[in-house]
């Protein structure tokens, strides 16, 4: 057994560990509205869902600010820009994007919406869906990009934005020469056989 593989995946691993210790978004996300004025902290709660309450739509919000909603909107973009580049928020986001890029990376690069989100609410305090998706399309865009969606052969999800799609892209292709030469309904087993042997 080579020895200094076993080291190095114990390193790995401790520090994979050390990562989700510090994996706490609910207490990310009150550090991060902590760095913004409270007008912009009210409107990414509401927008987002972010409290208890579900999500409110520009109107709603305006209404209540007594702001037009593209006023509402300008606010939002910039409060979510403060968090995207501001050094304190990176640092206070550190512990999140480095167990999202582990998640991802652990399964190719990408993985499926419902993976992502267990996984993530497993790891760390718990928190409502909306304010790990928050995360992910909002904050942590530079890092992780959506995958699926209409007109898309994929299952909704996510994937590392350095991930590349070309051996998905070719193992879906593949799939789909395997089910239309056979002309019948394959079972999801049966073809993952195929392909391992092709």
């Amino acid at each position: 057994m080579d020895e200094s593989k076993s080291i190095l995946d114990q390193i790995i691993a401790t520090q994979q560990v050390s990562h989700r210790d510090n994996f706490h978004p609910g207490a990310t996300l009150e550090k991060l509205l902590g760095l913004l004025p409270a007008r912009e902290r009210e409107v990414l709660v509401r927008r987002f869902g972010l409290g208890p309450s579900p999500t409110e739509t520009l109107e709603s919000i305006g209404r209540t600010l007594q702001v037009t909603r593209e006023r509402v909107r300008q606010i939002e973009r910039l409060a979510i820009a403060k968090l995207r580049e501001s050094s304190e928020a990176r640092a206070i986001l550190h512990p999140l994007q480095q167990v999202v890029v582990e998640l991802l990376e652990a399964d190719g690069g990408a993985a499926t919406n419902a993976r992502v989100l267990t996984e993530l609410q497993e790891a760390g305090d718990s928190v409502a869906p909306a304010v790990l998706s928050f995360y992910l399309i909002e904050v942590l865009a530079d890092v992780v990009a959506p995958l699926g969606g209409e007109g898309m052969p994929y299952v909704p999800g996510w994937r590392l934005r350095s991930a590349s799609l070309d051996v998905l892209d070719a193992l879906i292709a593949r799939a789909r020469e395997i089910i239309e030469a056979r002309g019948v309904p394959i079972r999801g087993d049966d073809l993952a056989v195929l392909l391992v042997r092709d």
